[in-house]
This record gives structure tokens, C-alpha cells and sequence, in this order.
């Protein structure tokens, strides 16, 4: 089986600049009940495949949300990320072949009465 989530994940805790901020804090799908920040969460958001067989790959939709505790660095570690991520291009991460990501966008969702700064980041992944 082909894990997009983990081969992203897995690319992140190996940047060296990503890993400088958030360190192994990189997490599947959800934060730990009490944890430390920045933190990372990636998520796969949809998995398509398309009608035609001849084409054998899928389509990933792979989210990634930065927490932190102030916005400078929320947007910081989200531009890392993408710095990372965007435009790989015939890669192997974690056994998937990449064929390519492109960076589908940003948007923040900030909390400061909480003190949690978020940034979400979308990234279409093409994989084979």
C-alpha cells in the first residue's frame, strides 16, 4: 500500500530547516492530547484516482497545519514546508514514487485569545 501521508511526513522530519524549528513534532492526522509547539499535523484530505486505467497513478490532496504560539513563526514554519515540499518531482519518499507536488495554497486560522496560531498548507500530490 501506498502511505502519501507517511512519505510526506517523513520528508519533513528530513529537513534539516523544518526539523531546526518543529523537530520530531510532525504528526499524523492530529496533535497528542497536551502538546508542545510548533507542531506539525499532515493529513491526507482526499485520494483520487482517475477513470482511466491507463494512467496508473493517483492524486493526493495533502493538508499540512503548523500550531504555534505566535504568528511570525506559524508563517515561517508554513513557508519551510513549502520550500520542502513544492515542485518534487520524480522522488521516491518512504517507497511512493512521487511524479510530482505543487503547492495548492495557504490560509491561516488564528486563535489569539488562545494563543495558537495556525497555518494551513495544500499540497496536490501526483504519485505512483
Amino acid at each position: 500500500m501506498r502511505d502519501v501521508t507517511l512519505a510526506i511526513i517523513n520528508r519533513l522530519l528530513a529537513d534539516t530547516s523544518v526539523y531546526g524549528v518543529a523537530g520530531t513534532r510532525v504528526y499524523r492526522a492530529e496533535l497528542p492530547s497536551d502538546p508542545t509547539f510548533p507542531a506539525i499535523v499532515v493529513s491526507k484530505i482526499d485520494d483520487i484516482r482517475p477513470n482511466d486505467t491507463s494512467t496508473p497513478y493517483g492524486r493526493s490532496r495533502i493538508q499540512t497545519t503548523v500550531f504555534a504560539t505566535s504568528d511570525g513563526v506559524a508563517d515561517n514554519l508554513s513557508g519551510m514546508i513549502a520550500d520542502s515540499l513544492n515542485q518534487v518531482v520524480n522522488t521516491i519518499l518512504s517507497g511512493v514514487i512521487i511524479v510530482g507536488i505543487e503547492d495548492a495554497g495557504t490560509f491561516s486560522d488564528n486563535n489569539p485569545d488562545v494563543g495558537t496560531w495556525m497555518y494551513h498548507r495544500d499540497f496536490m500530490v501526483n504519485y505512483l
